[in-house]
């Protein structure tokens, strides 16, 4: 809690209320993106919706979603039908995955199983020195991370 007041300063309630109608829905909205509030967080991690992406990126909702459809970007869909974009694919500069392109192409062309891809990407793996191909993806081990990704796909395809 200190550390949410200390950032609170740096925020335009007024405008953060605005967009999301009450401070309790933000409150509803923060609470959910903690770790453990959700088995998919624990494997995931948190999410940035697609107004934050887009805020953070300065970008239209056609950039992003077309960043989406190519594989640039991993978008997964919440119950309640929210676009969500798992944090793990960005660096605290904003840098997206390396060659998550690439492992989605092998892991999953289709696009089925984006929360499937999400978990995949997260798992630490035995062949990645423990790594997860997310972990891999940003070292010299990508090319391994994206051969691993066709594997697991040719075996998920049958």
């Amino acid at each position: 809690m200190a550390a949410l007041l200390r950032h609170v300063d740096l925020i335009d309630l007024a405008e953060v209320e605005r967009v999301n109608g009450s401070m309790d829905a933000v409150a509803e909205r923060m609470l959910a993106s903690i770790p453990g509030a959700d088995v998919l967080d624990d494997r995931v991690g948190p999410f940035y919706d697609t107004a934050g992406l887009r805020k953070w990126f300065r970008m239209s909702r056609q950039t992003l979603d077309a960043q989406a459809k190519v594989g640039d970007v991993l978008c997964v869909m919440s119950a309640d039908g929210f676009r969500l974009y798992p944090s793990f694919q960005f660096d605290a500069r904003g840098i997206l995955l390396p060659r998550l392109r690439d492992v989605l192409a092998g892991l999953d062309p289709e696009r089925v199983d984006p929360w499937g891809d999400a978990v995949w990407l997260n798992a630490r793996a035995d062949e990645l020195g423990g790594l997860t191909p997310a972990q891999a993806l940003r070292t010299e081990r990508a090319d391994e991370a994206v051969r691993l990704a066709t594997l697991a796909g040719a075996f998920r395809l049958g």
